[in-house]
């Protein structure tokens, strides 16, 4: 399947040499945009290219979570490959602090593009680590996989980053609080009974069932504070994060690299991963409540005026006419917590649909399986020159 699908994205991309290329991924079920049949979700923006270019409608990725998936992305290889794979039941990076992440040794599809002299940035969510021995080093950071500029977050946004009091913690062990509060209790309990005996026992009772517990409670309480990063190439903007507002930040940031293309004469590769919309739900208050499906359908329609604002300056700078925009999902649809199988049903099902602009076919729609990791391997098989 996947040499097939190679042979007919390299057929497409080959049509479109001496093309710059913009790169748009979005974590978003594909039954909640209009030109995939939404009605009552508004989004003018992704509809328009989806009616002036390819939209595919079996468009598979490697994974049904967003590390993995996002690894398999950008290499053009199977996440396991690179170790960025688990079997356990926590496939992506929680923590900034973990010293996992995408190995230097492969080759982005950045890291291909700027040995074609591409002029290279993501905005919006990496979520493929971050260091490696100590903090600081960046070993796992998009400045080196080739992108040139950084602007986002290193991790995910999670639950606890919202100003709702949820809690990835809590989502998958509703009772985690309680439980770990008896522990302490019980430790307490039984040193006070074994204190003047045995006192070797009473340091380590103390340690393993009093600190040791308060201590991850503590660290799971503030989550937020912890791994709430903004970072700008390797600087830390903002920590926590101010949620609201982002969305427009992540535009105005896109919008100030691409004028900066002007000037110079390399093509660019931008790629955008906005974190809408994953939970922590948020939007800017002009958004707020317009939507008929609440605070996620808010979401949904920020995210679409974004793409719009971003269309709009490729537009205005003169880049649409040699400008190839590729629009997806990370992973595919699931019913978030308490749903059937979640993830591993929903994500891994899902339907994969991409839309490409300038227009191959316009207003074309595709039903022949696709793979999303033939992107990158398209390019090598081609040995496609960009000009801009």
């Amino acid at each position: 399947m996947a040499s097939k699908t190679a042979k007919s994205v390299a057929v497409r991309l080959a049509i479109l040499k001496n093309r710059k290329s913009v790169a748009k991924v979005a974590l978003i079920r594909y039954g909640d945009i209009g030109c995939f049949g939404n009605y009552s979700i508004k989004t003018p923006n992704i509809d328009n290219l989806a009616a002036n270019g390819l939209k595919l409608n079996h468009h598979l990725t490697a994974a049904a979570v967003c590390t993995p998936s996002r690894a398999a992305f950008l290499t053009g290889r199977y996440p396991i490959r690179s170790g960025m794979e688990s079997s356990n039941r926590n496939k992506i990076f929680f923590f900034i602090a973990a010293s996992g992440g995408l190995p230097e040794s492969e080759i982005t599809i950045a890291k291909a593009l700027k040995k074609k002299n591409y002029k290279t940035a993501i905005i919006g969510k990496w979520h493929l680590g971050n260091d490696c021995v100590k903090k600081g080093d960046g070993c796992h950071h998009p400045l080196n996989h080739g992108f040139d500029y950084f602007y986002g977050l290193p991790l995910s946004n999670i639950k606890d980053f919202g100003d709702e009091g949820e809690s990835v913690v809590t989502t998958y062990s509703p009772n985690f609080y309680s439980y770990f509060s008896l522990i302490p209790i019980l430790g307490i309990t039984l040193c006070m009974m074994i204190y003047k005996k045995h006192k070797v026992c009473f340091i380590f009772l103390g340690l393993v069932l009093v600190i040791i517990p308060i201590f991850i409670i503590i660290f799971s309480l503030n989550l937020k504070i912890i791994n709430s990063v903004l970072m700008e190439n390797k600087k830390i903007v903002e920590q926590p994060i101010r949620l609201k507002g982002l969305t427009q930040r992540f535009v105005e940031k896109a919008s100030n690299f691409l004028e900066k293309q002007i000037a110079g004469k390399s093509p660019f590769f931008l790629y955008i991963p906005f974190v809408h919309v994953h939970t922590a739900l948020f939007c800017a208050d002009e958004f707020s409540g317009k939507s008929k499906h609440g605070r996620y359908g808010d979401n949904v329609e920020e995210m679409d005026w974004a793409v719009g604002k971003i269309m709009e300056k490729v537009e205005n700078l003169g880049f649409l006419n040699n400008t190839f925009v590729y629009f997806s999902s990370d992973n595919g649809a699931h019913v978030e917590e308490r749903g059937k199988n979640g993830q591993r049903e929903g994500g891994f099902n899902g339907i994969f649909r991409e839309l490409w602009k300038p227009s191959i076919h316009l207003h074309y729609t595709r039903t022949k399986i696709e793979y999303r990791l033939d992107i990158l391997r398209a390019m090598n098989r081609t040995h496609i020159e960009v000009h801009g």
